[in-house]
C-alpha cells in the first residue's frame, strides 16, 4: 500500500513540475466534495481522452470551461497558450507528503514493514520541489527564488497604505507555488495572511461605506452597520495592515457608546416623560450605526402608550361587563410602577375600589348556603356594572338557572292527571328532580316534584297494564300503590279495578277444567274467553299446553287411524312400527279425553300377531339351507321343497306389507325369498345349457343378496357351482371369441372339465359341450402347423383368411397368435394404403390399377417425344376409340377427342387451328397452372416416398397379396418417370442460348406427362417448377426485347429482379442483353438531365443528336425525351430555353421574351417587340379587329409557340383596350428615347428573327438536316 501511495505522488509531483515549466501559473483547488469517502462518482470529472476519473488534478482552460482533461493529456486538451490554462487540483503536494506520513506511522502500529527503515528519507526526496527551475526572460530561475522573491513583495504590502489590487495581484502571484510540497508552507502562510488582511481592510471599508451611503440617504431602504461588526474589527490585536480609513471607523464607534450610555441612564430613572423619550428615539433612529438599546427605548414607548390607551378606554366605557376585572388590576399595579400625572387618575381609581367590592360581596355570598330572595338583591343591585367580574357573573347565572328550573316546573305540572303520555311525564319530573338537587340556589319546590314524581310513575303502570299484558300480581300492585297516593277514583284505576275481577273470575273455572279431564270442545271455549282479557292468566299455559298435546297426538296418530280404515297398496308408504308404541304410550299422559285412544290400542296388538308368524318362517328358511342331507334327494325334488317354502315366506311377507309398517322381519322375509328363487334358478341348469348373459346376471344378483346365508350349506354349495357354469361359459361362448377368450387356453378347458367331477352338483349338458370344444381346437390346430409348414410364396392371402375364420372359436395359442398378427399387420398395411391413395379398403386394388395406368400413360408421353411414332388416339383418356372424332393441337401435334376436352379450352378456335392449353401456358411464359387441365389426373396423387414405404413394408409378409405386386411395378414406373422428368430439368436449366422453342417443347412434354401420372413426386415437381419458372422467365424476357413496343427502364428493372430471384445465371443471353439494355438507357438517361437542365450551354445541333439517340435506344424514355425537345426550343433574343425567367408575349407575332432581354420593368398593356416594329419613333396602335386578324392569320399560318409554363402566374392577362387610349409610360419612353434601340441591336434582331421562326414552323425533329442546322447557324 505504501509503494503505491509512493508512486502516485511521484507521479502526480512529476507531472505538476513539468506542468509549471511549461508555463502554468494559475491554479486552484477543487471545490470539496459531497461524499468524500467515495472516489469515481459523479462529482468527480472524468478525461476527455482516457475517461479517467480526474480525482486529484485536472487541467482546464478558459475556452472549454466545462472540458477536463489529466495531466498527461494537457496538450491534446486545446491550442490555447499555456498561460491561458488552469491546473486544478484537489490537494497539495505538502498534504500528500503528510498523507504518506500518517499511513506509515498506522501500519508500523499493525504490524512490522519492510520498508518502513528506508521511507521518510525517500518521501523527503520525492517530495521537494525547491530546486525546480525554468527560463524566465532569458534566465534560469528555480521555484524556490521565486518564491523567496514573492514573499518579500508581500512583505511590504503590510507597510504601504493598503490597495485591494496589489493584495490581488499577490494572491493570483502565489497560485503557482501552492500547490508544491512542504517547501512553500512559508508562502502559504503568507497567503493566509494577506487574505486575512485583505478580508479586514475590505470590512473597515465596507462598514464606512454603509455608514456614509446611509448618511448621505437618511432613512431609505439601505440597512444600518452594526455596532457588533465595528467592534469585531476593532478588537484585532495588532492591525493586520495599514489601513487609513480605521480613525473614523473609531470615531463612530466612540459617539454610539456615548449614545448607549445616554439611553441606559434616560431609562433608569422611573420619572421620565413622554417627551423626553420620543426626543431619545429619534436622536437614535438618525444615528448611522445601528445599537440594540434602541429596542429597549422602541419597547418602553410602546408599554406607555399602551397603558394611557387601556386606561382610557376603562373609564369611559359604559356597557354591562365590558371591562375584565383583570385588567384593572394590572392598570392599578402598573401606575404605581410608572408614577404618572394623568386627569383621569381618580375615575380609575375610583372604579377600582367599586369592582373590589362587589368582588368581595359575591365571594361572601358563594360561601353560605343561598337563598333565591337573596340572591335577587344582589343581582338587581349590581346590574349593568362595567366590570366583568366572575363572581358576579356565576351568581348571575345561578339566579338564571333557579328562575328557568322553576318555570319548568309549572309548566310540567299543568293537567298532569289527564294526559296519556304519562311515560314522558315522568322522564320530565326525574330531570326536573335531578336538575333542582344540583341547583345552588334552595327552592321550596323540590318536594312537590317528588310527590308528583310518584304519582305519574303509578299512573304509567297503570297505562301499562292498559296497553300490554302483565301478571294479576301486577294489577292488584298498582291498585294498591293508587290507593295509598289517594288517586284510585281517577277513571283509569276504576277501569283496571273491573279488568281483575274478570281475570280472577276465568282463572277459577280453567282450574276446575285441568283437574276434571273434561272434553276438547270445553278446553277450546276457556281459550276463547281469555282472548278478551289483557291479565296474563296463571292457568292459561296450562290450558293451552293441553290443547296443544291433544291436537298434536291426533295429528301424529292420523296415519295410523287412516290405516287401520284404508286397505293397504304398493303405493302407499309403510310406518313405523316403533312410532306406533310410542304413541300409545302418549296416550296415557293427555289430560284430555279422546275416542282415538283405544283404536291404536288394538292395532298394536294386531302387529304384535303377525311378528310372532314371521319369526317361524324366518327359523323355517335357516333350517332348509342348512341341512346337510340335501343333495341325497333328486335335483327336482330339492327345488320342489325351495318352492313351496319361498310361497309360504310371500305370503306372510304379504299380510305384513297389508299391515302399512315398516317390520324389521318383512326385508328379512324379502331377503330370504330371494336366496330361495336364486337357489331355485341354479338348480334349473342341471337339465339345459344357460347362456354367459344368465350366468352373469345370476352372479351379479349375487351380490345383492344377503350375506346372512354366506355360511349355509346349501347355498354355499350352489354358489361355487355357479361360478364354475360361469367359468365354463366364458370358455365356450363364442360372443367371449371377440371380446377377449385368448386368455383360456386348451388346458384351462381341461382343468374346468376336470373340477366338475368334484362338485356336489353336476351340470351334464354343460360338461358334454365342453368336451366338444377341446376336440374342435385340437383339430384347427393341426390345420395351422400345416399352413406354417409350407414355403411362403404357397401361403396364399385366402387360406390365411380360412383358417383366420375358423380359428375365432379356438382357445389361446401360439398358431392362433401367429394368424392374428398376420392378419392385423395386412389389415393395417391396407388400411394406409387407403389413406395414401384415398379410398377404402375394398378399393385398394382398383386405385393401384388406376395409379398404373395413369403412370403408363405418363411414360408413353415421354419416350412418345424421344422415338415413338405418332399414333392418333386421344392423349386425355384411356379409350382409344377410333369412331369419336379427333382433334390435334398445331404446336406439339397431340391428339385429343373432342369429348375430353374441356369446353372453354376450346371455343372458337375448333374453327381454324387449335392450340392445347398445355402450350399456350408455356409459349405464353405464365407459371400459373390451370386446375381444369384434361390431362389432369381425376383422383388423389399419393407421394412417392410414401409409396416406397409401403412397398418395403409389404416384403416383410409372410402371405402373398396381390396389391404388393401392383405397389412394385407403381414405383418402378415412378422411378421410370422421375429419371425423364430430371433430364428435361437438367437440360432446361443448362440451357443458356437464345432459341427457347426446344426448351419449351421438352417443358410442354414434361407438364403434360406431370398431369397425367397419378403419383406425386414433390423432389422432382419442385425442380421442374424452377425449370419452368426460368423458362417463363426467358420467354417475357424475349418478348421484351423483341416487342415492337419500346419497354420502359421500369420494365427492365423489374425482368431482371425477377431473374435474379429466380437465380439466372449471369452467363444467360436474355439476361445480359438486359443488362445490357440497361447500362446503355441509364448511361444516356444521365446524359439527357444534365443537357435538359444546362440553361441552353450546349448547341442545338448536339441537342438534336442526344434525341435521336435516345429515339433509336431499345428502351423507351418518355420523360427525358419531352425534356429534351423543350429544352430544343428557343425564345427571347437571347436564344435560350425556358428557364422559369418572367417573360411577355408579342401581341403581333406572339414570340415570347424576357423582361430584363428586352428592358421592361412590368408589363405593359399592348406589346410589340422590335422584329415586328424596328422603327423606334413609331408609335402603332392596332384596334380590337386588327387583333382579331392577326391572331387567325397566325393560327391558321404556322404552329403557336410554346407559351412558358407558368407565365401566366407572374403577371395578370392582358386586357384588350381602345386603341385611341395611351400606351404606358414605359413604351413610350423606350419606343422615344434615341438610345433605347441601338444599329447594332437592329441587326441582331433581323439576324435572329427569322430563326425562330424557322424554329417555330418546324414539327418533327427528324426532318432537320445537317445542312439545314449548318446554315441556319
Amino acid at each position: 500500500m505504501i509503494k503505491e501511495l509512493v508512486r502516485v505522488i511521484t507521479k502526480e509531483k512529476m507531472w505538476r513540475e513539468r506542468l509549471w515549466r511549461k508555463g502554468f501559473v494559475k491554479t486552484f483547488v477543487m471545490s470539496p466534495r459531497k461524499q468524500p469517502n467515495f472516489v469515481g462518482t459523479v462529482e468527480d470529472p472524468t478525461c476527455v481522452i482516457c475517461q479517467q476519473y480526474l480525482y486529484l488534478s485536472a487541467v482546464v482552460c478558459r475556452c472549454r470551461p466545462l472540458t477536463f482533461v489529466c495531466l498527461e493529456h494537457w496538450e491534446r486538451l486545446c491550442e490555447c497558450n499555456p498561460r491561458k490554462r488552469r491546473l486544478l487540483y484537489r490537494h497539495s503536494l505538502a498534504e500528500l507528503n503528510e498523507l504518506l506520513f500518517t499511513t506509515k506511522s498506522v501500519i508500523s502500529c499493525c504490524s512490522d514493514h519492510p520498508q518502513s527503515v528506508n521511507l521518510p528519507r525517500h518521501i523527503s526526496c520525492s517530495t521537494d520541489s525547491g530546486s525546480l527551475s525554468k527560463k524566465v526572460k532569458g534566465k534560469q530561475v528555480t521555484l524556490a527564488q521565486l518564491a523567496e522573491e514573492w514573499l518579500l513583495s508581500s512583505c511590504e504590502l503590510f507597510q504601504t497604505p493598503f490597495s485591494s489590487n496589489a493584495y490581488v495581484n499577490a494572491l493570483k502571484k502565489a497560485q503557482q507555488f501552492l500547490w508544491a510540497g512542504p517547501e512553500m508552507d512559508p508562502v502559504r502562510d503568507m497567503v493566509k495572511n494577506l487574505t486575512q488582511a485583505k478580508d479586514w481592510a475590505e470590512g473597515i471599508r465596507k462598514c464606512l461605506s454603509g455608514i456614509e451611503s446611509w448618511s448621505r440617504d437618511g432613512c431609505g431602504v439601505m440597512e444600518k452597520v452594526h455596532l457588533e461588526q465595528i467592534n469585531t474589527l476593532l478588537t484585532c490585536d495588532p492591525f493586520p495592515c495599514n489601513e487609513p480609513e480605521l480613525v473614523k471607523l473609531k470615531d463612530y464607534a466612540e459617539a454610539a457608546r456615548s449614545l448607549i450610555q445616554e439611553i441606559n441612564v434616560a431609562l433608569s430613572e422611573s420619572t421620565i416623560s413622554m417627551t423626553d423619550l420620543e426626543d431619545l428615539r429619534g436622536r437614535v433612529s438618525n444615528f448611522p450605526v445601528y445599537i440594540k438599546e434602541n429596542k429597549k427605548v422602541e419597547e418602553r414607548i410602546l408599554f406607555l402608550k399602551t397603558w394611557l390607551e387601556n386606561a382610557r378606554k376603562c373609564v369611559h366605557e359604559t356597557r354591562p361587563a365590558a371591562v375584565d376585572i383583570r385588567i384593572l388590576e394590572q392598570l392599578e399595579s402598573q401606575m404605581l410602577e410608572l408614577q404618572l400625572n394623568w386627569p383621569g387618575k381618580e375615575k380609575l381609581l375610583e372604579l377600582i375600589q367599586e369592582a373590589k367590592l362587589c368582588q368581595a360581596r359575591c365571594t361572601e355570598v358563594l360561601k353560605g348556603p343561598i337563598t333565591l330572595e337573596k340572591l335577587e338583591l344582589l343581582v338587581d343591585e349590581f346590574a349593568g356594572f362595567v366590570v366583568n367580574i366572575p363572581e358576579l357573573k356565576l351568581l348571575c347565572q345561578y339566579h338564571s338557572d333557579t328562575v328557568s328550573w322553576i318555570s319548568r316546573l309549572k309548566h310540567a305540572l299543568l293537567d298532569v292527571h289527564a294526559r296519556e303520555d304519562q311515560e314522558s311525564v315522568v322522564e320530565d319530573l326525574k330531570c326536573i328532580q335531578k336538575d333542582g338537587l344540583e341547583l345552588r340556589v334552595q327552592v321550596d319546590e323540590l318536594a312537590l316534584v317528588d310527590s308528583e314524581l310518584k304519582k305519574a310513575t303509578c299512573r304509567e303502570k297503570a297505562l301499562k297494564v292498559c296497553r300490554s299484558k302483565v301478571t294479576l300480581e301486577f294489577v292488584q300492585q298498582v291498585l294498591s300503590e293508587a290507593s295509598l297516593l289517594q288517586i284510585d277514583l281517577e277513571e283509569l284505576f276504576i277501569s283496571l279495578s273491573k279488568m281483575l275481577a274478570t281475570a280472577i273470575s276465568w282463572e277459577e273455572r280453567a282450574k276446575h277444567i285441568l283437574e276434571s279431564d273434561s272434553k276438547l270442545e270445553d278446553f277450546r271455549n276457556a281459550l276463547r274467553t281469555s282472548e278478551d282479557i289483557t291479565i296474563i292468566l296463571p292457568s292459561l299455559p296450562a290450558v293451552k299446553n293441553a290443547v296443544v298435546a291433544a291436537e298434536a297426538w291426533l295429528e301424529s296418530s292420523k296415519s295410523f287411524l287412516q290405516s287401520s280404515s284404508v286397505t293397504s297398496s304398493a303405493s302407499t308408504s309403510l310406518l313405523p312400527f316403533d312410532e306406533l308404541k310410542e304413541q300409545v304410550s302418549k296416550s296415557m299422559l293427555l289430560r284430555v279425553a279422546l275416542a282415538e285412544k283405544v283404536l291404536l290400542e288394538n292395532l298394536l296388538s294386531d302387529c304384535e300377531e303377525w311378528r310372532c308368524s314371521a319369526s317361524s318362517c324366518l327359523k323355517d328358511v335357516e333350517k332348509l339351507l342348512n341341512r346337510k342331507d340335501v343333495f341325497s334327494q333328486h335335483c327336482c325334488d330339492i327345488s320342489s321343497d325351495i318352492d313351496k317354502l319361498r310361497s309360504t315366506v310371500e305370503s306372510v311377507t304379504a299380510s305384513g306389507l297389508s299391515l302399512r309398517f315398516d317390520f324389521s322381519e318383512i326385508s328379512m322375509l324379502q331377503n330370504a325369498a330371494s336366496t330361495l328363487h336364486w337357489c331355485s334358478r341354479i338348480l334349473l341348469f342341471n337339465v339345459e345349457i344357460p347362456s354367459l348373459e344368465e350366468i352373469e346376471q345370476l352372479m351379479e344378483e349375487r351380490k345383492d343378496l344377503p350375506a346372512v346365508y354366506d355360511g349355509a350349506f346349501l347355498y354355499k354349495s350352489l354358489t361355487e357351482s355357479a361360478s364354475w357354469q360361469k367359468r365354463a361359459s366364458e370358455v365356450l361362448s363364442v360372443s367371449s371369441s371377440r371380446s377377449g377368450f385368448r386368455s383360456f387356453t386348451l388346458s384351462d378347458a381341461e382343468n374346468i372339465l376336470m373340477e366338475s367331477q368334484d362338485m356336489l352338483v353336476s351340470f351334464p349338458p354343460m360338461v358334454v359341450k365342453l368336451k366338444q370344444a377341446i376336440e374342435k381346437h385340437k383339430s384347427w390346430q393341426e390345420k395351422a402347423h400345416a399352413f406354417f409348414s409350407v414355403d411362403s410364396y404357397e401361403r396364399s392371402w385366402s387360406i390365411l383368411l380360412q383358417l383366420k375364420e375358423l380359428g375365432e372359436d379356438a382357445f389361446s395359442c401360439p398358431e392362433s397368435d401367429m394368424l392374428t398378427f398376420e392378419f392385423e399387420t395386412v389389415q393395417n398395411w391396407k388400411q394406409r394404403g387407403g389413406e395414401v391413395f384415398g379410398c377404402s379398403l375394398g378399393s385398394l386394388l382398383s386405385s393401384l390399377l388406376k395409379i398404373k395406368q395413369s403412370l403408363y400413360r405418363s411414360l408413353y408421353i415421354y419416350e412418345k417425344s424421344k422415338c415413338w411414332k405418332v399414333r392418333y388416339f386421344c392423349t386425355g383418356c384411356t379409350s382409344n376409340s377410333d369412331d369419336q372424332e379427333f382433334i390435334s393441337c398445331s404446336t406439339c401435334k397431340d391428339c385429343y377427342h373432342l369429348t375430353c376436352l374441356v369446353p372453354k379450352s376450346v371455343g372458337s378456335s375448333v374453327a381454324n387451328e387449335y392450340i392445347c392449353p398445355y402450350c399456350v401456358l408455356v409459349d405464353s411464359g405464365s407459371i400459373c397452372r390451370s386446375k381444369d387441365s384434361p390431362l389432369k389426373y381425376k383422383g388423389k396423387r399419393p407421394e412417392l416416398e410414401r409409396l416406397v414405404e409401403l412397398s418395403s413394408e409389404a416384403k416383410k409378409f409372410t402371405a402373398r397379396l396381390e396389391e404388393e405386386d401392383i405397389l412394385l411395378e407403381i414405383v418402378e414406373q415412378a422411378l421410370a418417370c422421375r429419371g425423364c422428368l430430371s433430364e428435361v430439368v437438367d437440360s432446361s436449366l443448362s440451357f443458356l442460348d437464345k432459341d427457347v422453342a426446344a426448351i419449351s417443347r421438352k417443358l410442354t412434354i414434361a407438364l403434360k406427362a406431370l398431369d397425367v401420372a397419378g403419383v406425386c413426386d414433390p423432389i422432382a415437381s419442385r425442380k421442374f417448377d424452377q425449370a419452368l419458372a426460368r423458362n417463363s422467365w426467358r420467354i417475357r424476357a424475349s418478348k421484351l426485347i423483341d416487342s415492337p413496343q419500346k419497354p420502359v427502364m421500369q420494365q427492365v428493372q423489374r425482368h431482371l429482379k425477377e431473374g435474379v430471384a429466380i437465380n439466372v445465371p449471369l452467363d444467360d443471353y436474355f439476361k445480359q442483353k438486359l443488362v445490357e439494355m440497361k447500362e446503355t438507357g441509364v448511361r444516356w438517361a444521365e446524359i439527357a438531365k444534365k443537357v435538359a437542365g444546362d440553361n441552353g450551354d450546349r448547341e442545338l445541333d448536339k441537342v438534336f443528336e442526344l434525341i435521336s439517340e435516345g429515339e433509336a435506344l431499345p428502351i423507351h424514355f418518355e420523360k427525358e425525351l419531352k425534356l429534351l425537345r423543350d429544352r430544343s426550343v428557343l425564345y427571347c433574343i437571347c436564344r435560350k430555353p425556358y428557364d422559369q425567367r418572367p417573360m411577355i408575349a408579342c401581341d403581333q407575332c406572339d414570340e415570347w421574351y424576357h423582361f430584363d432581354c428586352v428592358k421592361l420593368v412590368s408589363p405593359p398593356e399592348i406589346y410589340i417587340c422590335p422584329a415586328c416594329n424596328p422603327q423606334t419613333g413609331e408609335k402603332l396602335c392596332l384596334s380590337p379587329s386588327v387583333n382579331r386578324e392577326r391572331s387567325q392569320t397566325a393560327k391558321d399560318s404556322e404552329p403557336q409557340t410554346p407559351s412558358p409554363r407558368h407565365a401566366e402566374s407572374r403577371w395578370r392577362p392582358r386586357k384588350r383596350k381602345p386603341w385611341k387610349r395611351r400606351k404606358p409610360q414605359v413604351v413610350a419612353n423606350s419606343s422615344s428615347s434615341p438610345s433605347g434601340s441601338t444599329l447594332v441591336d437592329r441587326l441582331v434582331w433581323k439576324n435572329r428573327k427569322p430563326f425562330r421562326r424557322l424554329a417555330k414552323k418546324r414539327v418533327e425533329f427528324s426532318s432537320l438536316t445537317p445542312f439545314d442546322l449548318t446554315s441556319v447557324a
